[in-house]
């Protein structure tokens, strides 16, 4: 691998990828990164304490623009992003998880937008594919339709994907960086908070895959119970002035409890639910099933909140 300080030029934009014991898919999303039309980035990965070998894997890898960084110990996927980007040198940045990839212009149409906004625009994302990693079958697609100021729809729910937000560096000078405590939602965290500051913009076209493969946090339905009800902690004061969303979520907590046969967190974020918006039916219609008819009430949830490919649930 070459010596990045042989590079004297700034990057335009710094790429961070966190990676984990990904030896065998860490190589498609750094070359989905070095193959883009913009030339001008820094790739900075992170090796978060693997024990296989992706070190090697990215020292295979002859490109002045990567930068290998090591935890000695597994911290976390926000530990490795705030690492990343306390290196990072370039005007912008994206993240880019390590089983992830982009397709070859998605950072150039990005730039080329950011670059007829406004100083308030501080994030522009765009639309991907979520694919079975397997069989490579695109489960679904989804390009963005929201714009300007999203604070109250992020706030609603996650609204971007992961892979696709470009951010000025300066924003996080602001918002601060990704909170590591959280297990889970940490993406959706960061963007609310980006939110709270500045207006989104967006390319309305499909830029990146996201490849789903069981093993992330994204299918662990307890870590996505715990990282839900973190962030809604979280943002409790704001909720509170937005009712009919606060119960939205505490709806959603108590369908996951479910799900996972938490009977009784489940019953209570229901009853939680119906007193924070008692306008709302569909509380009651959760409260009423879980209490009468438990397993047909799962069952119902499972049919609709549930699709299973293979030996992989995945929750919506």
């Amino acid at each position: 691998m070459k010596d990045p300080k042989k590079n004297s030029s700034e990057p335009s934009v710094s790429v961070i990828i966190p990676t984990y014991n990904r030896q065998h898919m860490v190589g498609r999303a750094l070359g989905s990164v070095l193959t883009q039309t913009c030339r001008n980035i820094e790739v900075i990965v992170v090796d978060d304490g693997s024990s296989d070998d992706t070190e090697y894997e990215i020292a295979r890898i002859d490109d002045v623009r990567i930068r290998y960084m090591r935890h000695t110990i597994n911290r976390g996927a926000p530990a490795a992003r705030n690492s990343g980007f306390a290196a990072a040198r370039g005007k912008y940045v994206a993240f880019l998880d390590s089983d992830d990839e982009w397709l070859p212009d998605k950072l150039e149409k990005q730039l080329q937008l950011f670059h007829g906004t406004t100083e308030t625009v501080g994030v522009v994302y765009a639309g991907f594919s979520y694919v079975y990693e397997k069989t490579g079958e695109i489960i679904s697609e989804v390009i963005p339709t929201r714009r300007g100021y999203v604070y109250e729809e992020m706030l609603r729910s996650c609204i971007i994907g992961s892979p696709t937000p470009l951010i000025k560096r300066d924003c996080f000078e602001k918002t601060g960086l990704f909170d590591e405590t959280l297990p889970g939602c940490q993406d959706w965290d960061m963007w609310i908070r980006l939110a709270q500051r500045y207006e989104f913009e967006f390319v309305p076209e499909i830029l990146a895959r996201h490849y789903a493969h069981g093993q992330q946090i994204s299918v662990d339905l307890r870590a996505k119970i715990e990282g839900k009800g973190l962030v809604i902690k979280k943002y409790a004061s704001e909720l509170l002035r937005h009712p009919g969303i606060y119960g939205a979520h505490l709806e959603w907590l108590g369908i996951l409890l479910s799900l996972a046969g938490d009977r009784r967190g489940a019953r209570k974020h229901f009853i939680k639910a119906v007193r924070v918006t008692p306008s709302r039916l569909t509380g009651y219609m959760h409260l009423a099933g879980s209490l009468v008819v438990p397993g047909i009430h799962r069952k119902a949830l499972e049919k609709r909140s549930v699709m299973k490919i293979d030996d992989i649930n995945f929750y919506y």
